[in-house]
């Protein structure tokens, strides 16, 4: 884990990085250099150098060739556990509050989300109950709050973990890929502080 967060969340505000993290992502969190250069319509070596900008914040890292590819290809993950900041031990006296703002503001507005999103919805086998979107500002009591974010934190701990045990049986052949599908998941849930 990174001692300054800032310096993980600098690497990672990058618009160009956050849409190569996306990118990765949609791509089951590894992928060749030259697949995400043509799928985001960038030149390889422009990729290749922000992905080892990635990889020096520790966001992203080189990984072996898989098994029965050519071993010229160069392969970045993101590290199984993701990407980890530790707030609580920032050892610098930068100001967090814009990076972590304008990493979200990126996140929102990935064009490779976007790219995705409209593949979704105009894909004919996709139903209309898999599509789900929702903006609001909830008005809450101390123990809705409560129950809440304990509610949605069960949730992203549960998904996670299925997560990470699907991936593993994908790897290890327990699970055949067509028995799986990857499901964009983005939340940002704050209390609105009015100034």
């Amino acid at each position: 884990m990174a001692k300054d967060p800032s310096l993980t969340l600098k690497a990672i505000a990058n618009p160009v990085r956050m849409q190569i993290l996306h990118e990765l992502g949609f791509r089951d969190g590894r992928a060749r250099v030259t697949d995400i250069a043509d799928a985001l319509g960038l030149a390889p070596n422009s990729v290749s150098y922000h992905l080892r900008e990635l990889a020096k914040a520790n966001v992203v890292e080189k990984v072996d060739t898989p098994e029965g590819r050519d071993a010229r290809e160069t392969w970045y993950a993101i590290p199984e556990k993701g990407i980890a900041l530790d707030f609580d031990n920032n050892e610098t006296s930068s100001p967090l509050p814009p990076l972590v703002d304008s990493l979200y503001d990126a996140m929102a507005n990935s064009a490779v989300v976007a790219r995705y999103r409209r593949a979704a919805i105009e894909a004919e086998d996709v139903s209309n109950e898999r599509l789900i979107g929702s903006t609001q500002v909830l008005r809450l009591t101390s123990e809705q709050q409560e129950t809440f974010y304990s509610s949605i934190r069960a949730l992203i701990d549960q998904v996670r973990r299925d997560t990470e045990k699907n991936q593993d049986d994908l790897r290890t052949g327990k699970v055949p890929v067509d028995e799986t599908e990857q499901v964009y998941f983005n939340l940002d849930v704050f209390p609105v502080i009015s100034r």
